[in-house]
């Protein structure tokens, strides 16, 4: 694989999450349920359930690049 394509990917990866399928069958059953909460009854006032709010608490769909550093910086950290 070139670099290029590995940047790619990598961009491909930041924006829509890791290539394994649990993220994605998370987000459809997430979406089912939030829609089923909807024709729930509630009383005056109660809020409905943010979409959110159904899905695992966990860093969910982004990698998160570390903010680059210079040489000096580096060097200076690693020592």
């Amino acid at each position: 694989m070139s670099w290029s394509e590995f940047q790619a990917w990598m961009q491909y990866r930041a924006k829509h999450g890791p290539l394994h399928i649990q993220p994605h069958i998370e987000h459809a059953a997430a979406l089912v349920a939030y829609v089923i909460s909807g024709t729930v009854p509630r009383g005056k006032g109660q809020k409905s359930p943010d979409f959110m709010d159904f899905l695992p608490q966990r860093e969910l769909t982004r990698v998160q690049e570390p903010e680059p550093i210079d040489l000096e910086t580096a060097m200076a950290t690693w020592r």
